[in-house]
């Protein structure tokens, strides 16, 4: 299931997931170099790489070398569209666990090379479907990456 929320400055798709779903609504693809970005809305340090990530997926929503995806860890999706609100320019996709429970969650992210330890915002760089960078770590380096790739 997916909601649109929109204004006229920004609109958002939030695609509401069960957690098995996960590998088939994220696809990371091999011919690609795959970035998946766990933020939740509470977390004060995930707003301003979030931003980031957002223009990150806006710029290469097209790109046939890159592809960016945006995991919410939110409990409740109101959380998430009220954090969402918060920023004017944004246009792209998310991706919700409508049934999160943290086990259940976790075990979809392992099964799918994301180390996810509970430490948010969380960055997996994958080249080749091989992890490359997998932690807390700041965006900037990253963009930085990507942008010598494109």
């Amino acid at each position: 299931m997916s909601f649109i929320l929109a204004s006229s400055s920004f609109s958002i798709e939030v695609k509401s997931i069960e957690s098995l779903d996960f590998s088939k609504t994220v696809k990371l693809e091999k011919s690609k170099t795959n970035l998946v970005f766990l933020f939740a809305s509470w977390c004060r340090a995930c707003k301003d790489s979030f931003s980031k990530a957002v223009k990150l997926q806006q710029k290469y929503l097209t790109s046939k070398k890159i592809a960016i995806h945006l995991v919410s860890l939110d409990k409740k999706i109101n959380d998430l569209e009220n954090f969402c609100n918060n920023f004017s320019t944004y246009n792209g996709s998310v991706v919700f666990f409508k049934d999160f429970n943290g086990k259940n969650v976790l075990n979809e992210l392992v099964k799918n090379g994301i180390g996810y330890s509970g430490s948010i915002p969380h960055l997996t760089l994958f080249e080749d479907l091989k992890v490359i960078v997998d932690g807390n770590y700041n965006i900037d380096p990253i963009i930085l990456y990507l942008e010598k790739i494109e």
